[in-house]
């Protein structure tokens, strides 16, 4: 489900659908119409996306690195580097925050969180597109009514949310579920939480 939405998406805005997605996710897509291979990795890195990207010769991609491995032409090498880094992080230093691109293997790179990469014939181009800005939320809700509204609002959004496909819970079954949710603000003797609307859907 979650492919056929991120397709839609694709098809309507193009290169800025990114903008109109939320939650985790990494994705490949490939338009033939414009000879285009476009990469794309949620805004916290929680879906990985690994690429060993040979410039006008090969570019394998997977969600993990054994996955990437497994194409003949991928070179099994040690990043001894990274495994350092990774060592020094475990023991309190290191690089691990700031580094989101290298790998445990030299000829594989993760896709840095926040970004999307464009492949074309005559090369790649990567860009940030997002980037988080402090105090931009504004003040949390402070009643039940108010978190209400505030939820309704979410569920009002127009844009595609990547958080409502898990386990089959959509957009539109959200909506029909917030009667529920919100008679349960006004009844001690309800409880609701994720699993349960979920359990409802």
């Amino acid at each position: 489900h979650a492919a056929a939405l991120i397709l839609h998406a694709w098809l309507r805005w193009g290169e800025d659908c990114v903008d109109h997605i939320d939650g985790d996710f990494a994705f490949a897509v490939h338009d033939p119409r414009q000879c285009l291979l476009y990469l794309a990795r949620d805004r916290m890195g929680e879906r990985p996306l690994y690429v060993h990207h040979v410039p006008g010769k090969r570019l394998v991609f997977g969600s993990t690195a054994h996955a990437v491995l497994a194409h003949p032409w991928v070179p099994n090498e040690v990043n001894e580097a990274r495994i350092a880094d990774y060592l020094l992080e475990c023991a309190g230093g290191g690089l691990e925050g700031v580094d989101f691109t290298t790998s445990f293997h030299r000829g594989i790179e993760r896709h840095p969180p926040r970004h999307v990469q464009r492949i074309t014939l005559q090369g790649g181009q990567s860009r940030r597109y997002w980037q988080l800005e402090p105090g931009r939320a504004g003040l949390l809700p402070s009643t039940d009514q108010d978190w209400a509204d505030a939820l309704t609002e979410a569920l009002a959004d127009k844009r595609i949310n990547a958080l409502c496909l898990g386990p089959g819970l959509g957009v539109e079954r959200a909506a029909e579920l917030l009667p529920v949710a919100l008679n349960a603000l006004h009844d001690p003797h309800i409880v609701l939480d994720a699993d349960a609307l979920t359990a409802l859907a």
